[in-house]
């Protein structure tokens, strides 16, 4: 048996290489969409873990407060100067402050609870009872008489004592 051989036309491929074909293409576009699908489904779940470690390392990281502002700052003082026993320690100065001694100032520092007075007395003995009589009022705790000194009253040309004391007032 002798098969015929033609050179002048093509020989046509057989209906099962074509199907091949038609198999191996469709399997080739499959792979490449399924790999399309699993690269994005990648690609969303390694953002979704860097976003949840930057949400982790955001919670881990201490929370800078924010500095107060100028009026908040005042208002702090404000309350703290609210809460100071002013009316009582100024009566507990008036009362002592009796005739021979007169007051030249009286500097509060609130901040510190810290009374400054500067006066004046006849005496040294009768400045030091001062300073003492503030001791003893249980507002004005500890008074301390700081300085003293000797001088000649412009007015009467008399000798008087001028004198420092410095207390704190409690407010227990």
């Amino acid at each position: 048996m002798m098969s015929s051989i033609d050179f002048l036309h093509d020989p046509s491929p057989p209906m099962s290489g074509w199907a091949l074909l038609v198999v191996g293409a469709a399997a080739l576009i499959a792979t490449a969409a399924v790999d399309n699908r699993y690269a994005a489904a990648r690609v969303e779940a390694d953002q979704a873990a860097q976003a949840q470690s930057d949400l982790e390392r955001q919670r881990r990281q201490p929370v800078r407060a924010t500095p107060p502002t100028a009026s908040e700052i005042r208002l702090r003082q404000a309350q703290a100067e609210s809460h100071a026993p002013w009316l009582a320690t100024l009566r507990a100065i008036e009362v002592t402050s009796q005739d021979p001694i007169y007051l030249r100032s009286l500097v509060i520092e609130p901040a510190a609870a810290v009374v400054k007075l500067e006066a004046e007395a006849p005496s040294f003995a009768e400045a030091l009872s001062y300073a003492k009589a503030l001791d003893d009022v249980s507002l004005l705790h500890p008074a301390l008489l700081v300085s003293h000194e000797e001088v000649a009253d412009t007015a009467t040309g008399k000798n008087v004592v001028r004198f420092s004391v410095v207390t704190r007032w409690n407010s227990r």
